[in-house]
């Protein structure tokens, strides 16, 4: 099996940029062009140990598989730069050199961890020596998923300013929102923002702004990704699922719905948690040691988790 490394890797890469010890990179396949965002933590040290599956960058990986998928449904996106302004990526532009810069080894081994969390997407081609991206098939579903949020895609722009709205309430709701969270959220907000900066989390979504949604399958789509958002905040805080449903019912949703989208969200999302593992380990009971660790945190039972896990095997 042909390992990564930065020699092969490099080709891929569009850019990257740092928020601390994390590196966000964005890479292209060649002949598809296909593009993915992945995470991955720097190592302070270039021969530090680093677990390639990290909750925290796995789930951001999560995260940004969320976008990949949103773009694809949308036929677009809100407008955001994040994968077409090379300069947003400029990291003294976004951190304003608040950070030391890494030195390019471990910069170069970060990327390399970075390409190999999502690995699982590429396969390497003898001929052109070369990663190239899997092609998914378009009737793939995780449990529902996509197709929740294919028919309840935002159509307008009351409705996308809405959905925009929502999803900065509830990554703001534990009262952080850091740099690296603005970058994922650059892609749904709107109006579309000049600069990071901009960014700011609403004081709150007023029932006058629930009534004026009328469309049932553009609420289930906010619940849905409201939910996988804030599943994929490394831990789910009371005040993101107090807000979430508390939402659900001022959009007059029924709550045992609301809690139905949370469970489709948390097996979407550890599905997505399985498919990074499985990229950075070859153990399959410890990957699924690991999943049922994280699925506490996804709020599903021991047998939805096993559903999940025995499902994404078999397949």
């Amino acid at each position: 099996m042909q390992q990564a490394n930065i020699t092969n890797v490099k080709p891929l890469l569009q850019s990257y940029t740092l928020d601390g010890d994390l590196i966000l990179c964005i890479f292209q396949c060649a002949s598809t062009g296909q593009k993915f965002a992945a995470m991955s933590h720097i190592p302070t040290t270039i021969n530090e140990p680093v677990f390639r599956g990290s909750e925290e960058s796995a789930l951001n990986n999560v995260r940004h598989s969320m976008s990949r998928i949103f773009q694809k449904i949308i036929n677009g996106r809100f407008g955001s730069r994040i994968y077409d302004d090379e300069k947003f990526f400029d990291t003294k532009a976004i951190l304003h050199n608040r950070v030391s810069q890494p030195s390019e080894d471990a910069i170069n081994t970060g990327i390399v961890l970075a390409f190999t969390s999502i690995s699982s997407h590429f396969r390497w081609d003898e001929e052109s020596q070369s990663w190239t991206a899997n092609r998914i098939p378009e009737d793939l579903k995780q449990y529902g998923f996509e197709k929740i949020l294919r028919e309840g895609k935002p159509l307008v722009d009351s409705e996308k300013k809405f959905l925009s709205r929502v999803l900065l309430m509830v990554a703001g709701a534990d009262e952080t929102l850091r740099e690296i969270e603005k970058l994922f959220l650059f892609d749904f907000i709107f109006p579309v923002p000049r600069d990071l900066s901009d960014i700011r989390v609403p004081h709150e979504i007023t029932r006058e702004e629930c009534d004026e949604q009328t469309r049932f399958e553009f609420k289930k789509a906010v619940i849905l990704f409201a939910w996988a958002i804030a599943l994929t905040d490394r831990e789910l805080d009371r005040r993101e699922a107090d807000f979430i449903m508390e939402l659900g019912s001022k959009m007059k949703l029924d709550e045992v719905l609301v809690m139905n989208l949370c469970e489709i969200a948390g097996k979407f999302v550890l599905v997505k948690y399985l498919e990074h593992l499985s990229a950075g380990l070859t153990d399959r009971e410890k990957i699924k040691a690991k999943a049922r660790e994280i699925s506490r945190i996804l709020l599903l039972s021991d047998e939805e988790t096993t559903e999940v896990i025995g499902k994404f095997f078999s397949e």
